[in-house]
């Protein structure tokens, strides 16, 4: 356990705390990664991958929450379609998309698509409930399929990638 106490015997517990400053600044564009060599200020907004070419400065603080709201935003698929990704992962031993940690222009794209979208739209329309997401996955009659092996839908789909059977999985 990587406890506070543990580290330092006979402290008091201590919780780190973020504070917004009253007056935080823009950055400097550090030129090939020098903090010696400063380029022009860069105003603190959303990437524009993420909130688009019409995006505009943070105006509340350091734009932290202002940041997590484009984040988690209906009008932000990516976020609840790599969360989708990842449950299905647990459950089925592999996402849609086999990298979960490049879910992007360099992976491979989604083995069902239409199937990846649904779910990522029933899970923001259900509050982003986590728990609504796996009832949803583990009734479905693909994870209550069988694991036996069938040598017709062997041969057709060898790496049932229709899954046509549960995987099988050590628990």
């Amino acid at each position: 356990m990587n406890d506070v106490k543990a580290n330092h015997p006979g402290s008091p517990a201590r919780a780190h705390v973020l504070y917004d400053v009253e007056k935080p600044k823009d950055s400097y564009v550090m030129v090939k990664g020098n903090p010696g060599n400063r380029g022009a200020v860069v105003p603190r907004q959303a990437p524009e991958i993420i909130a688009g070419s019409a995006r505009k400065p943070f105006k509340d603080g350091s734009g932290r929450l202002e940041f997590a709201q484009i984040i988690a935003s209906k009008d932000n698929p990516l976020t609840a379609r790599v969360i989708v990704n990842r449950v299905w992962q647990h459950h089925f031993g592999e996402g849609f998309v086999p990298t979960p940690d490049d879910f992007g222009l360099r992976s491979e794209p989604p083995t069902h698509p239409e199937l990846l979208d649904y779910l990522a739209s029933r899970f923001v329309e259900d509050g982003w409930s986590l728990k609504k997401l796996h009832k949803l996955m583990m009734l479905s009659a693909t994870y209550q399929q069988s694991s036996d092996d069938n040598a017709r839908f062997t041969q057709i789909d060898p790496g049932n990638k229709l899954y046509w059977q549960m995987n099988r999985r050590c628990l």
